[in-house]
Protein backbone atom coordinates (compact mmCIF):
# COMPACT_ATOMS: atom_id res chain seq x y z
CA UNK A 1 0.00 0.00 0.00
CA UNK A 2 1.64 3.36 -0.85
CA UNK A 3 1.76 5.95 1.94
CA UNK A 4 1.04 8.89 2.09
CA UNK A 5 4.64 10.26 2.81
CA UNK A 6 5.63 8.48 -0.53
CA UNK A 7 2.89 10.22 -2.44
CA UNK A 8 3.74 13.55 -1.21
CA UNK A 9 7.40 12.80 -1.70
CA UNK A 10 8.00 14.69 1.36
CA UNK A 11 11.75 13.71 1.79
CA UNK A 12 11.98 15.31 -1.92
CA UNK A 13 11.16 18.78 -0.48
CA UNK A 14 11.17 18.68 3.51
CA UNK A 15 14.67 18.83 4.05
CA UNK A 16 16.22 21.08 0.73
CA UNK A 17 13.78 23.59 0.64
CA UNK A 18 11.93 24.12 3.64
CA UNK A 19 14.83 24.44 5.68
CA UNK A 20 15.83 28.27 3.56
CA UNK A 21 12.63 29.69 3.75
CA UNK A 22 12.04 29.06 7.29
CA UNK A 23 15.54 31.22 7.61
CA UNK A 24 13.78 33.93 6.00
CA UNK A 25 10.17 32.96 8.68
CA UNK A 26 13.01 33.78 11.67
CA UNK A 27 14.92 36.41 9.86
CA UNK A 28 11.77 38.49 9.58
CA UNK A 29 10.54 37.48 13.76
CA UNK A 30 14.16 39.16 14.51
CA UNK A 31 14.13 42.07 12.07
CA UNK A 32 10.42 43.36 13.33
CA UNK A 33 10.81 42.00 17.03
CA UNK A 34 8.12 39.72 16.99
CA UNK A 35 7.65 37.87 20.01
CA UNK A 36 5.15 34.75 21.21
CA UNK A 37 2.15 33.50 19.95
CA UNK A 38 1.99 36.09 17.30
CA UNK A 39 5.63 34.73 15.63
CA UNK A 40 4.01 31.35 16.31
CA UNK A 41 0.98 31.61 14.65
CA UNK A 42 2.90 33.14 11.39
CA UNK A 43 5.37 30.30 11.54
CA UNK A 44 2.45 27.68 11.56
CA UNK A 45 0.54 29.72 8.86
CA UNK A 46 3.30 30.05 6.92
CA UNK A 47 4.52 26.68 6.96
CA UNK A 48 1.32 24.76 6.79
CA UNK A 49 0.82 26.76 2.98
CA UNK A 50 3.97 25.86 1.68
CA UNK A 51 3.98 22.52 2.88
CA UNK A 52 0.82 22.37 0.63
CA UNK A 53 2.61 23.72 -2.43
CA UNK A 54 5.57 21.78 -2.03
CA UNK A 55 3.36 18.42 -1.96
CA UNK A 56 0.97 19.76 -4.39
CA UNK A 57 3.92 20.84 -7.23
CA UNK A 58 5.08 16.89 -6.51
CA UNK A 59 1.73 15.24 -7.41
CA UNK A 60 1.14 17.36 -10.06
CA UNK A 61 4.72 17.13 -11.52
CA UNK A 62 4.05 12.98 -10.54
CA UNK A 63 0.47 12.84 -12.50
CA UNK A 64 1.65 13.93 -15.72
CA UNK A 65 5.38 12.18 -15.58
CA UNK A 66 3.14 8.71 -15.68
CA UNK A 67 4.68 7.79 -18.97
CA UNK A 68 7.93 9.38 -18.88
CA UNK A 69 8.58 7.74 -15.25
CA UNK A 70 7.17 4.10 -16.87
CA UNK A 71 9.80 4.26 -19.94
CA UNK A 72 12.35 4.94 -17.67
CA UNK A 73 11.97 2.15 -15.21
CA UNK A 74 11.27 5.09 -12.10
CA UNK A 75 9.01 4.40 -9.91
CA UNK A 76 5.74 7.01 -9.69
CA UNK A 77 3.47 6.63 -7.14
CA UNK A 78 0.45 8.08 -9.14
CA UNK A 79 0.71 5.07 -11.17
CA UNK A 80 -1.92 2.81 -9.73
CA UNK A 81 -4.07 5.97 -8.63
CA UNK A 82 -6.97 6.20 -10.70
CA UNK A 83 -7.39 9.49 -12.22
CA UNK A 84 -10.53 10.71 -9.95
CA UNK A 85 -8.51 10.43 -7.17
CA UNK A 86 -5.26 12.16 -8.35
CA UNK A 87 -7.71 15.29 -8.99
CA UNK A 88 -9.41 14.93 -5.88
CA UNK A 89 -5.82 15.15 -4.23
CA UNK A 90 -4.29 17.98 -6.05
CA UNK A 91 -7.68 19.99 -5.71
CA UNK A 92 -7.29 19.44 -1.73
CA UNK A 93 -3.48 20.37 -1.70
CA UNK A 94 -4.35 23.35 -3.35
CA UNK A 95 -7.66 24.50 -1.14
CA UNK A 96 -5.80 23.57 1.92
CA UNK A 97 -3.11 25.87 1.21
CA UNK A 98 -5.40 28.60 1.73
CA UNK A 99 -6.96 27.56 4.96
CA UNK A 100 -3.94 29.36 7.35
CA UNK A 101 -5.47 32.42 5.58
CA UNK A 102 -8.97 32.43 7.55
CA UNK A 103 -6.86 32.22 10.88
CA UNK A 104 -4.53 34.64 9.86
CA UNK A 105 -5.93 37.18 7.57
CA UNK A 106 -3.83 37.20 4.91
CA UNK A 107 -3.12 40.33 3.13
CA UNK A 108 -4.23 40.89 -0.78
CA UNK A 109 -0.64 40.70 -1.54
CA UNK A 110 0.43 37.99 0.31
CA UNK A 111 -2.48 35.62 -1.17
CA UNK A 112 -1.33 36.92 -4.77
CA UNK A 113 1.99 35.37 -4.17
CA UNK A 114 0.46 32.35 -2.60
CA UNK A 115 -1.41 32.13 -5.60
CA UNK A 116 1.58 32.13 -7.91
CA UNK A 117 3.26 29.36 -5.67
CA UNK A 118 0.38 27.47 -7.07
CA UNK A 119 0.26 28.35 -10.30
CA UNK A 120 4.44 27.79 -11.15
CA UNK A 121 4.48 23.90 -10.28
CA UNK A 122 0.87 23.67 -12.57
CA UNK A 123 2.38 25.29 -16.20
CA UNK A 124 6.21 23.45 -15.35
CA UNK A 125 4.03 20.12 -15.15
CA UNK A 126 0.74 19.90 -17.58
CA UNK A 127 0.83 20.07 -21.17
CA UNK A 128 0.38 22.37 -23.27
CA UNK A 129 2.70 24.55 -21.45
CA UNK A 130 5.16 22.04 -19.25
CA UNK A 131 7.99 23.92 -18.95
CA UNK A 132 9.52 21.80 -17.75
CA UNK A 133 10.87 20.37 -21.21
CA UNK A 134 11.88 23.66 -22.40
CA UNK A 135 15.10 24.73 -21.10
CA UNK A 136 16.02 27.53 -19.22
CA UNK A 137 12.53 28.35 -18.82
CA UNK A 138 11.74 25.42 -17.00
CA UNK A 139 14.67 26.11 -14.97
CA UNK A 140 13.61 29.29 -13.89
CA UNK A 141 9.75 28.19 -13.47
CA UNK A 142 11.10 25.79 -11.55
CA UNK A 143 13.49 28.12 -9.29
CA UNK A 144 10.48 30.60 -9.22
CA UNK A 145 8.01 27.98 -7.66
CA UNK A 146 10.98 26.07 -5.22
CA UNK A 147 12.10 29.29 -3.64
CA UNK A 148 11.47 32.56 -5.37
CA UNK A 149 7.88 32.94 -4.73
CA UNK A 150 7.55 31.22 -1.65
CA UNK A 151 10.35 33.76 -0.16
CA UNK A 152 7.87 36.89 -1.26
CA UNK A 153 5.09 35.05 0.28
CA UNK A 154 7.21 34.97 3.58
CA UNK A 155 7.79 38.82 3.07
CA UNK A 156 4.36 39.28 2.20
CA UNK A 157 3.21 37.60 5.24
CA UNK A 158 5.14 39.88 7.40
CA UNK A 159 5.06 43.23 5.58
CA UNK A 160 1.56 44.32 7.64
CA UNK A 161 3.56 44.03 10.75
CA UNK A 162 5.69 46.92 9.78
CA UNK A 163 6.50 49.48 7.70
CA UNK A 164 7.78 48.44 4.27
CA UNK A 165 10.82 46.37 4.51
CA UNK A 166 14.19 48.38 3.01
CA UNK A 167 14.08 47.97 -1.01
CA UNK A 168 17.83 46.30 -0.72
CA UNK A 169 16.52 43.69 2.52
CA UNK A 170 14.18 42.74 0.03
CA UNK A 171 16.14 42.57 -3.62
CA UNK A 172 19.14 41.13 -1.14
CA UNK A 173 16.41 38.23 -0.07
CA UNK A 174 15.44 37.47 -3.63
CA UNK A 175 17.92 37.33 -5.23
CA UNK A 176 19.57 34.68 -2.82
CA UNK A 177 16.50 32.21 -3.21
CA UNK A 178 17.09 32.75 -7.07
CA UNK A 179 20.53 31.64 -6.45
CA UNK A 180 19.37 28.86 -4.43
CA UNK A 181 16.68 27.79 -6.73
CA UNK A 182 18.45 27.55 -10.16
CA UNK A 183 21.70 25.56 -8.44
CA UNK A 184 19.16 23.56 -7.21
CA UNK A 185 17.16 22.80 -9.95
CA UNK A 186 20.33 22.18 -12.29
CA UNK A 187 21.45 20.07 -9.72
CA UNK A 188 17.89 17.74 -10.05
CA UNK A 189 18.60 17.42 -13.44
CA UNK A 190 22.06 16.29 -12.98
CA UNK A 191 20.94 13.66 -11.00
CA UNK A 192 17.99 12.96 -13.40
CA UNK A 193 19.91 13.27 -16.80
CA UNK A 194 20.19 9.07 -17.27
CA UNK A 195 16.45 8.66 -16.64
CA UNK A 196 15.45 11.97 -18.44
CA UNK A 197 16.97 10.43 -21.53
CA UNK A 198 15.33 7.22 -21.22
CA UNK A 199 12.09 8.83 -20.47
CA UNK A 200 12.81 11.13 -23.87
CA UNK A 201 12.48 13.67 -21.27
CA UNK A 202 13.70 17.01 -22.59
CA UNK A 203 15.67 19.34 -20.01
CA UNK A 204 18.43 22.22 -20.26
CA UNK A 205 20.87 19.37 -18.74
CA UNK A 206 20.07 17.28 -21.80
CA UNK A 207 20.48 19.67 -23.67
CA UNK A 208 23.79 21.33 -22.91
CA UNK A 209 25.14 17.82 -21.83
CA UNK A 210 26.24 17.12 -18.27
CA UNK A 211 29.63 18.50 -18.32
CA UNK A 212 28.41 21.47 -19.35
CA UNK A 213 26.05 21.83 -16.46
CA UNK A 214 28.41 20.47 -13.92
CA UNK A 215 31.22 22.90 -14.79
CA UNK A 216 28.34 25.75 -14.54
CA UNK A 217 27.10 24.73 -11.48
CA UNK A 218 30.78 24.91 -10.07
CA UNK A 219 30.80 28.81 -11.56
CA UNK A 220 27.54 29.33 -10.18
CA UNK A 221 27.87 28.04 -6.47
CA UNK A 222 31.51 30.65 -6.57
CA UNK A 223 30.62 33.41 -8.18
CA UNK A 224 26.79 33.82 -7.61
CA UNK A 225 25.42 31.63 -4.90
CA UNK A 226 27.96 32.41 -2.35
CA UNK A 227 28.62 36.23 -3.14
CA UNK A 228 24.64 36.14 -2.63
CA UNK A 229 24.77 34.63 0.76
CA UNK A 230 27.66 36.40 1.71
CA UNK A 231 25.66 39.68 1.29
CA UNK A 232 22.47 38.50 2.97
CA UNK A 233 24.90 38.02 6.30
CA UNK A 234 26.50 41.12 5.86
CA UNK A 235 22.92 42.71 5.69
CA UNK A 236 21.25 40.80 8.32
CA UNK A 237 23.94 40.63 10.41
CA UNK A 238 23.25 43.17 12.76
CA UNK A 239 19.91 41.68 14.14
CA UNK A 240 20.93 38.32 13.49
CA UNK A 241 25.00 37.57 14.28
CA UNK A 242 24.68 34.27 14.24
CA UNK A 243 23.92 34.27 9.86
CA UNK A 244 28.06 34.47 9.94
CA UNK A 245 27.92 31.22 11.83
CA UNK A 246 25.86 29.48 9.79
CA UNK A 247 27.50 30.89 6.82
CA UNK A 248 30.82 29.90 8.06
CA UNK A 249 29.58 26.12 8.64
CA UNK A 250 27.60 25.95 5.58
CA UNK A 251 30.85 26.86 3.45
CA UNK A 252 33.32 24.46 4.98
CA UNK A 253 30.42 21.82 4.64
CA UNK A 254 30.24 22.57 0.73
CA UNK A 255 34.41 22.97 0.31
CA UNK A 256 34.60 19.39 2.38
CA UNK A 257 32.47 17.92 -0.26
CA UNK A 258 33.59 19.27 -3.18
CA UNK A 259 37.34 18.32 -2.47
CA UNK A 260 36.20 14.57 -2.07
CA UNK A 261 34.07 14.78 -5.33
CA UNK A 262 37.48 16.28 -6.99
CA UNK A 263 38.96 13.30 -5.13
CA UNK A 264 36.93 10.76 -6.52
CA UNK A 265 36.79 11.84 -9.93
Amino acid sequence: MTRLGDVLRVRNWWFSKIPPLVAIVYLEILRLDIGGQKAISLLVAFLWSVMCVASYGHVINDIFDVHPDRLAGRSNSMRDIGWRKQLLLAAALLGCGYLPALLADFSTLALLTLSLNYLWPTIYSVPPFRLKEKGSLGVMCDALGSHVTPTLFALTLFAPLSPAAPLLYIVTVTLWAAALGIKAILHHQVVDLDDDRRSGTVTLVTQLGEDRCRHFLTAFNLLVERPMSAALVGLVFGFCPLAAVAFIGYGTAEAIKYRRRMRSA
